[in-house]
């Protein structure tokens, strides 16, 4: 393997074909590594080589050190973490990685800070950037005071998406934000959080629309970046977008994720999650994101190939400033637009009131296809948009068997 290869986990989710694509075109050999034996990324014509290694979901220990022995026996010149789960464990251990690759993140203590969604936000309020009215909640006591105190519909968020416990073991606990509607249901819900991962936040409800800020950072300065507004996602409150768009550039954000960057001292890549306000048309920050993210396949086709920029940073040091991109550039995820279809459809009230559109809306608008860009959709490279989809179809029919 020569010296200006790069090793890539999570191969199984979806946007590292975006990664694998956008460094596999200029030529770079990329090996793919998953837990998942049929990781998708495996199936790509761009895929040198393709590793699994045991499931940081499990034995995080035992992942780092196998991980760790295979970087030092194979001589990769750059490791990029894909996920959370991946990229925690090999930034808290790069010790151990540093004398054999290069890991082009940011210091282990800024990553802690932003994987804390509670910190992040404390964070955001410090550098005077406008969040949501934020209640962290310390005792029971406390609790129903705030319950008394905040308007409905109200959001319960956990400070973590999961963590692990008794050193070796990791629990993922995948709990998303709750939305609730009354004081007691606020009560109900949050101490059902709670018992699971203790002391999520308060925060209220933000009507308007998700954007994200997707930069790259040399030493906390920003040298590129891309502003994409989210249609749709799943979760259909919130979560991974489905279907994205490039736009113009918010310069209120600007100033904002310039701020966040520079406490942060961050190097690498970032994306910053707001919510435009549509009481006061104010952006009000939600969270960082320290790895690649969902949309990254819209900001490359608008103009803006992260991937490859994160690879000239980590070798040559420094890259050129990319301060102009295409705008009204559309992208779809289409397995994950399904479900969302799907969840939209099987909807009570409540949601269709969060998300702003009816049933027949939404149906309408999934069938617009004409003009947009799709994951997993290269005519050079089609097999791993095939199975993508064959394996949602697969996915579909298990859960409605069983629901049966």
């Amino acid at each position: 393997m020569n010296g200006e290869s790069v090793l890539i986990t999570d191969g199984e989710v979806h946007f590292a074909m975006a990664v694998l694509r956008s460094l596999g075109k200029q030529g770079i050999p990329i090996t793919v590594a998953s837990e998942d034996k049929e990781a998708l990324a495996a199936y790509s014509r761009y895929c040198t080589n393709f590793v699994l290694y045991p499931s940081a979901k499990k034995n995080v220990a035992f992942f780092v050190n196998s991980l760790s022995e295979y970087v030092k026996r194979s001589k990769f010149e750059i490791l990029i973490p894909l996920g959370d789960l991946t990229l925690w464990p090999i930034s808290a251990a790069r010790e151990r990685f540093k004398p054999y690759v290069k890991f082009p993140f940011p210091s282990h203590s800024s990553i802690r800070r932003v994987f804390n969604k509670a910190e992040t936000v404390k964070l955001a309020e410090e550098q005077d950037v406008p969040t949501p009215k934020t209640f962290h909640i310390r005792n029971i006591s406390q609790l129903k005071r705030v319950s008394e105190k905040i308007s409905y519909p109200a959001v319960i968020k956990p400070r973590f998406s999961w963590f692990w416990s008794r050193g070796k073991t990791t629990t993922r606990f995948n709990i998303r934000p709750e939305y609730v509607t009354s004081h007691r249901e606020l009560l109900v819900k949050y101490l059902e959080i709670h018992e699971k991962c203790p002391f999520p936040m308060i925060q209220e409800y933000i009507p308007g629309q998700n954007y994200s800020v997707a930069v790259l950072c040399n030493d906390s300065k920003i040298k590129a970046y891309c502003f994409i507004k989210v249609h749709r996602a799943i979760p259909i409150t919130g979560g991974n977008s489905t279907f994205r768009e490039s736009v113009e550039p918010n310069f209120k954000m600007m100033r904002y994720v310039s701020k966040l960057m520079k406490a942060l001292n961050w190097h690498g890549i970032a994306e910053v999650e707001f919510r435009l306000d549509e009481r006061d048309f104010a952006p009000k920050f939600m969270e960082i994101n320290a790895r690649f993210w969902g949309s990254l396949q819209t900001a490359i086709l608008a103009g803006v190939d992260f991937p490859y920029l994160l690879y000239k940073l980590a070798t040559e040091g420094n890259v050129p400033a990319v301060n102009n991109y295409k705008i009204g550039v559309k992208n779809r995820w289409l397995s994950g637009d399904i479900q969302h279809l799907i969840g939209v459809l099987r909807s009570d009230y409540l949601v269709k009131k969060l998300i702003g559109r009816s049933k027949w809306q939404t149906f309408m608008e999934f069938l617009n296809f004409p003009g947009n860009k799709y994951d997993c959709l290269c005519p050079k490279d089609l097999v791993p948009f095939f199975i993508s989809l064959k394996r949602w179809r697969m996915c579909y029919k298990n859960y409605k068997l069983t629901k049966g």
